[in-house]
């Protein structure tokens, strides 16, 4: 009971003090200049006060925005800052070459002896008129056209992997594994599409100028069912017949698998006008590493940025750092309500 009463005491003291208190105290005994000087001084507090309260709330809800750098930032460090800082992890643009590979499996055909030179060579020297088909003369000529298509496929898919591989990946950020994946199947499978057309375009204008420059309907080497007329000699005498030269020459190439044990994607019916269409190509092998991706990347000047919220300490120096200023400005404009009063009065 007694702390109380002392604490009653000392508070009731401190508020008395408080209001009879001069900061000016020009030591004057005049009742006006002392009753200046006191509004003045409760005018200066009150008006601290409320400037300290405004400024403490402002600054404390306010949100800052840090940059942070981070050398030689590791993949781990990475993943731990990536949940907190989202995309702000930056990092520079890198080539393809560093971290993607492009590799293709030929069809069949392609890596076979039907498409060497001293095949249908020997098509040549073995060619007999004693009654049989003229195939053997033609198949010649079929066979060097696979082998021209084989390389027009290889030379298109060479030229196209190597220009892909020497553009930039451009990013302003740090992909993180799911979305690197993601937007590196989007771009291969565009980088595919866009071989196969040009495949394609070169295909059909050959056609485009076979067909304009030739009386034939028909290209046999696309086609099963092309039917071209042809001759047998019989006992001297030349007998024109028509026959599907398209079945005869597909049916030795294509019908079956020239290797059986070996997985094929074409079914042995396939027109190898599809085939084509594909670039005699039975797989693309693509790879691309994400951990070669971040190492190539070099994050040595990685920065993110990140908010957070003003603390004690920044919220003190922010006072402190503003006492000095607001405490000037409230002497300046404090002694200037009382004494315009005083002239009001006089006037009156």
């Amino acid at each position: 009971m007694t702390l109380l009463i002392w604490l009653k005491s000392i508070i009731k003291r401190a508020f008395d003090n408080l209001l009879t208190w001069n900061a000016i105290n020009s030591r004057s005994s005049d009742p006006t200049i002392i009753r200046r000087e006191l509004f003045t001084t409760r005018l200066y507090f009150i008006l601290l006060i409320v400037s300290l309260v405004v400024l403490t709330t402002y600054t404390s809800f306010i949100v800052r925005f840090n940059i942070q750098s981070l050398l030689n930032l590791t993949y781990s460090q990475y993943q731990q800052h990536h949940n907190d800082y989202s995309n702000t992890l930056q990092c520079s643009s890198i080539s393809y070459k560093d971290f993607v590979t492009i590799e293709v499996k030929y069809y069949q055909i392609c890596l076979s002896e039907f498409v060497q030179s001293w095949w249908y060579q020997s098509l040549l020297l073995s060619y007999n008129t004693q009654g049989r088909f003229c195939f053997v003369t033609l198949a010649s000529s079929y066979f060097q056209t696979l082998t021209i298509f084989c390389e027009l496929a290889n030379e298109i898919i060479n030229n196209g992997t190597e220009q892909f591989l020497s553009t930039t990946f451009v990013n302003g950020y740090v992909l993180f594994n799911d979305s690197f994946y993601v937007q590196m199947t989007s771009l291969i499978n565009s980088f595919i599409d866009k071989i196969e057309y040009e495949f394609v375009y070169r295909m059909s204008l050959t056609q485009l100028l076979l067909h304009n420059n030739s009386n034939k309907r028909c290209y046999c080497v696309l086609d099963f069912n092309c039917t071209l007329k042809d001759k047998v000699i019989q006992g001297g005498i030349l007998i024109p017949v028509s026959w599907q030269i398209g079945e005869i020459s597909i049916y030795l190439v294509f019908q079956q698998k020239l290797h059986p044990t070996l997985s094929n994607r074409y079914s042995p019916t396939t027109l190898t006008e599809t085939i084509f269409n594909n670039l005699m190509i039975e797989d693309w092998i693509v790879t691309y590493s994400y951990d070669n991706y971040y190492s190539q990347c070099h994050p040595s000047s990685c920065s993110f940025t990140y908010e957070k919220k003003t603390d004690f300490a920044y919220l003190l120096t922010v006072i402190v750092s503003l006492i000095g200023g607001i405490n000037l400005i409230l002497r300046l404009i404090s002694p200037h309500p009382h004494q315009i009063q005083l002239e009001i009065d006089q006037k009156t």
